[in-house]
């Protein structure tokens, strides 16, 4: 199940031939590192579990390479640095490149509209270049969310002219282009229809003739047809309860946003591209421009999601410890992957795991802290640089008490949240499938740093206006920043429940939605999703499973409609039938 590395194999070679040697030296020991890279998977190595193939890359070799547990559960298939799997989001770059060397072809520019290309997407205020698309700064909603709020199977066969259609049926962005950034798949998705249209070839084709087929990635492609056989390919998963597992049966085939399946070693090959170029432009600009970090077209950084993660290109540049990280990481039917590249240190961590739950990108993190140097800035940066450990200070259960109580944002990827005091401290309590309560310790009577659960080190910053409305910012490294209102007291009666209860349409999706009352409670069904409970923010405001809506009103008072928020779109109208 185990394979060594060159490294490893060069070592146990050296110290055989030493043993045939009179005098010979005791032999070389195995780097202690391996033994640890081992017990970070070691959840995976075992009978009955999905896998996960690591490669770990320096100064231009594998230093080690392993596969842990199985690449297929029903016949017994061990996972290995051979294995294909998906990559999903991780594929993101390919698709970047793809596109990048189309422009350097003729074949388009990046500052088109994408109207130009694809006449279907609504004309907006201000056009949506390719490079917005390629940066995340379209403001284009998500695909993935609204396909959910259609009613479609979220990881079913969607044909690509079904998700322009409904790209199409937008009246409005997110954002105007340029001015926001926001991970958008609606945009990569049209990325790869943006390839097809412009070179005549799918995204598939051209990337093979440009991309894998040049660096000789034998097993790389944009797995478009979910009905191929692929040798060698993994076996997706998700949990089916407590250390037992299902396949994860799709027939997704979209590329572009995702689809990319590939192997370790084959990643091994694009990864030694960055520092001995073999594509197409000679000259290197392809590389210098493919690297460079996204903007917004006032010249600012483009950050996800208001964190300190930078896009551009399909990469996502952030600062790890004072090294520059490069990476991405991908998640979706029944996989999970991380790349991971420190050009400064020619260090990489490749982690593919075919169980969507095994956050590839956490056990890639981890092996990478093994290899990683000591900051190499000068001492009295580093000092300035680092951050310092947070000081903790004694609060009143009284003053804590002021910050209690339940918020919502409508950016906010749970939707709502609830603090409370337990023990003489605030606590944020977190539902089941998002890991242990949160405990928040005071930096100040308003200042606040989580210090479990699984984001430790988010700082939570509670106001309140003049207005006596009280707010909760919330910003976790390398994730994001949201803003949160305290809900009201408001208590909706059942006449409440019964005026908003009824049918709704939504031309954007296409797609009914049904409010009503079961057992007490106001429920909300999109589309055939399963029913999530209404909880009122306010007389007009209510939130259910991450979303908000908020309750539209005619002349009479009467509610004629609803718009619908999520972390992907924002503003999908509803209109009551």
């Amino acid at each position: 199940m185990k394979s060594r590395t060159l490294l490893l194999s060069a070592l146990l070679a050296a110290s055989l031939t030493c043993s045939l040697c009179i005098g010979a030296e005791a032999e070389a020991p195995v780097d202690a590192r391996f033994e640890q890279v081992d017990q970070i998977f070691a959840g995976f190595d075992r009978p009955g579990s999905p896998g996960c193939a690591v490669g770990i890359i320096q100064d231009g070799e594998f230093v080690y390479t392993n596969g842990y547990g199985m690449a297929n559960l029903e016949h017994n298939i061990p996972m290995g640095t051979q294995s294909v799997n998906y990559i999903a989001s991780t594929s993101k770059q390919f698709t970047a490149l793809s596109v990048l060397m189309a422009s350097r072809q003729g074949h388009l520019s990046l500052d088109d509209d994408i109207r130009k290309y694809i006449p279907e997407i609504p004309e907006y205020d201000k056009p949506i270049t390719v490079r917005h698309l390629l940066h995340h700064t379209s403001g284009i909603r998500d695909y993935i969310g609204l396909t959910g709020l259609a009613g479609t199977v979220e990881d079913g066969y969607l044909p690509a002219e079904y998700v322009i259609d409904l790209l199409a049926r937008q009246p409005a962005l997110d954002f105007t282009p340029g001015t926001g950034c926001s991970y958008s798949n609606s945009g990569y998705f049209l990325l790869g229809q943006l390839i097809k249209r412009s070179t005549g070839m799918t995204l598939r084709e051209f990337a093979e003739k440009n991309i894998f087929g040049p660096l000789g990635m034998t097993h790389t492609f944009f797995f478009d047809d979910h009905s191929e056989i692929v040798p060698n390919r993994a076996q997706g998963h998700d949990m089916a309860g407590e250390g037992s597992f299902k396949k994860s049966q799709t027939s997704f085939d979209l590329v572009g946003s995702g689809g990319l399946v590939t192997t370790v070693e084959d990643l091994f090959l694009y990864d030694q591209n960055f520092y001995h170029n073999v594509l197409e432009d000679s000259s290197e600009t392809l590389l210098a421009e493919f690297l460079k970090p996204g903007s917004l077209d006032n010249g600012n950084p483009a950050l996800i999601h208001n964190s300190d993660m930078v896009y551009g290109y399909g990469q996502v540049t952030i600062d790890y410890k004072g090294h520059q990280l490069v990476h991405h990481s991908g998640g979706y039917i029944g996989f999970s992957a991380q790349y991971l590249r420190f050009p400064e240190q020619e260090l990489s961590v490749i982690a593919l795991c075919n169980l969507y739950g095994a956050n590839a990108g956490k056990l890639a993190v981890s092996v990478a802290d093994l290899f990683l140097p000591e900051s190499e800035q000068a001492p009295a940066e580093a000092e300035q640089a680092a951050p310092t450990a947070p000081e903790f200070i004694d609060v009143s259960a009284q003053a804590l008490e002021a910050w209690t109580g339940r918020y919502w944002g409508p950016d906010y990827p749970m939707g709502k949240l609830e603090v409370v005091l337990r023990d003489g401290g605030l606590w944020v309590p977190m539902p089941e499938e998002f890991g242990p309560d949160v405990e928040l310790k005071p930096t100040s009577e308003s200042q606040f740093v989580s210090t479990g659960g699984r984001t430790p080190g988010g700082r939570f910053a509670f106001s309140t206006d003049e207005g006596g409305m009280t707010r909760l910012v919330i910003a976790i490294p390398a994730f994001g920043q949201w803003s949160l209102v305290q809900m009201s007291d408001f208590v909706p009666t059942q006449k409440d429940f019964h005026a908003i209860s009824g049918g709704y349409y939504s031309y954007e999706l296409d797609s009914r939605s049904h409010i009503f009352v079961e057992g007490g409670q106001l429920q909300i069904r999109i589309g055939y999703s399963a029913p999530s409970q209404l909880i009122a923010v306010d007389k007009d405001t209510y939130v259910a499973s991450g979303n908000s809506i908020s309750l539209e009103r005619d002349e009479e008072g009467s509610i004629s409609g609803f718009t619908l928020n999520s972390m992907g779109f924002k503003n999908i109208g509803f209109k009551r039938q």
